[in-house]
């Protein structure tokens, strides 16, 4: 028996040997409940010098889940062998026994290849020549339960409320504001106050990822024409990580709404039964609704006209701030004006070629100064 476990472990680690890399898989849950963030994380590790190695995962499409990129960490170490950190959220959508298929693709390149690729003209930085390979990975198993019939959102959420007044003019406007916002799964309320007699609703809304963090921000407007009482607000959710049904409220609130003091009307007037007061009112109210109209639309053409302006500069803007590593950026450069960034394309291939650590962050800050103060010259 300890001779047939021998056996099998040499045999894993030659396996890992011929493909020149080695990796390690763990998951936060491997028996979630339906809408629950399964953490995946994925090491990869070059294990041999020579080639250069570049791995990309990715897990199969499915109506059963969802996928979410939290973080991919990628470095070389002093031999130049590549190691990469990948993290997953997976959602899983329904209560059911799941098998994920997992690959990992290799692309080798000798240092040949790659010296001609970064430092070759504009037009060679198309194409670099890889030895690509496709490998499975262990198969992912998850057993997934279901959430609690009553709850609407699974995650760690809180409701913020407030609103400008409690007490005002019939037709006169008041504002309300509710903030639902926490990590987990991203909800998807679109309303939270039900119709309320006597009340004019409109409703705006703003909403904020990042990653497991989600916020949605509800702004109310409502025009009484009688007191009433905002409704109290109870949503049943359900925390996976402490495994209870809890709930996110905001309370009811009253609403004191009297009304306006009627204007003097004389015996020729034709229409006593409308208030001038009232009148007056709407007629503000659609001047600050056409002056914020107006505003948001000269804003919005006078920004199109900038950017129209310097297309190429936000376009190069963008694809810095996407670059992940040192050789990303480095081709970047080279590719977009080796002449105008002739200095910070040194300064990449010295801390590629000899080893030299400056964060990737400092470099792109310096860059990005650059092309906005040229912006600036040529604004002027």
């Amino acid at each position: 028996m300890l001779r047939f476990v021998a056996l099998i472990l040499l045999w894993t680690t030659l396996l890992h040997a011929v493909e020149d890399f080695a990796y390690s898989m763990h998951i936060s849950n491997p028996r979630p409940v339906v809408k629950e963030a399964v953490i995946l994380t994925l090491e990869l590790n070059q294990t041999r010098t020579g080639n250069v190695m570049r791995f990309d995962f990715s897990m199969a499409n499915s109506d059963d889940y969802q996928t979410s990129l939290l973080e991919e960490d990628e470095r070389q170490d002093a031999r130049n062998r590549t190691h990469i950190v990948i993290k997953y959220a997976i959602f899983p959508l329904r209560p059911k026994h799941l098998e994920i298929p997992l690959h990992v693709t290799v692309q080798q390149a000798s240092p040949e290849e790659l010296k001609k690729f970064v430092t070759g003209s504009a037009d060679e930085l198309t194409y670099l020549r890889t030895t690509d390979r496709r490998y499975p990975l262990p198969t992912l198993k998850l057993d997934v339960s279901p959430v609690p019939r009553a709850a609407k959102i699974v995650g760690d959420y809180r409701l913020d409320f407030s609103a400008d007044t409690n007490h005002t003019i019939a037709n006169r406007q008041i504002d309300l504001t509710y903030t639902l916002s926490g990590r987990g799964y991203k909800s998807d309320i679109d309303a939270l106050l039900p119709p309320i007699p006597g009340v004019e609703r409109f409703l705006a809304t703003e909403h904020f990822d990042n990653k497991l963090f989600h916020k949605s921000v509800y702004h109310y407007a409502l025009i009484p024409h009688k007191s009433f009482t905002i409704p109290a607000i109870d949503i049943p959710a359900y925390n996976p990580h402490t495994g209870h049904l809890y709930h996110i409220a905001a309370p009811k609130m009253p609403i004191s709404v009297t009304k306006p003091i009627p204007h003097a009307q004389t015996k020729t007037s034709v229409i006593p039964n409308i208030s001038l007061y009232a009148l007056k009112e709407i007629f503000t109210a659609f001047l600050v609704f056409a002056a914020g109209f107006l505003t948001f639309h000269i804003m919005k053409r006078y920004r199109k006209r900038r950017e129209s302006t310097l297309p190429s500069q936000q376009s190069l803007m963008r694809k810095i701030k996407d670059t992940k590593t040192h050789k990303a950026l480095l081709q970047l450069l080279l590719a977009e004006d080796s002449e105008r960034f002739a200095g910070e394309i040194e300064r990449l291939e010295e801390i590629l070629y000899h080893r030299k650590s400056v964060p990737l962050s400092h470099l792109k800050r310096e860059i990005e100064r650059k092309i906005a103060a040229q912006t600036e010259k040529f604004d002027i």
